[in-house]
């Protein structure tokens, strides 16, 4: 997540954050989130991202709806505004594949 203040303010648009979303979606205790410790190298630099982005805004796992097996990939709005970082490109380019 990318941080209590933009989780907040999600929140206060009538708005769930990515995780809630998939909380909701996958059969309960089932999902597995996998690639929380993915960053984005800016190139921009440091001081370009202060705060980091956590899971370069991106949040992929696995988990059962209605019993069956089902990957995912979700775009964080409160890491980078839901844009892709290097990761989330990665992510793209292999589904394309």
């Amino acid at each position: 997540m990318g941080g209590a203040e933009k989780v907040d303010k999600q929140h206060q648009r009538g708005k769930l954050t990515v995780r809630e979303r998939l909380e909701l979606l996958y059969d309960p205790g089932t999902f597995v989130e996998l690639g929380l410790l993915a960053s984005q190298q800016s190139l921009r630099g440091a001081e370009a991202d202060p705060d980091g982005t956590p899971a370069d805004g991106v949040v992929t796992g696995h988990g059962e709806i209605e019993g069956r097996q089902v990957w995912v990939i979700a775009y964080d709005f409160t890491v980078m505004a839901g844009s892709m970082g290097a990761v989330g490109e990665q992510f793209k380019a292999a589904r394309v594949r």
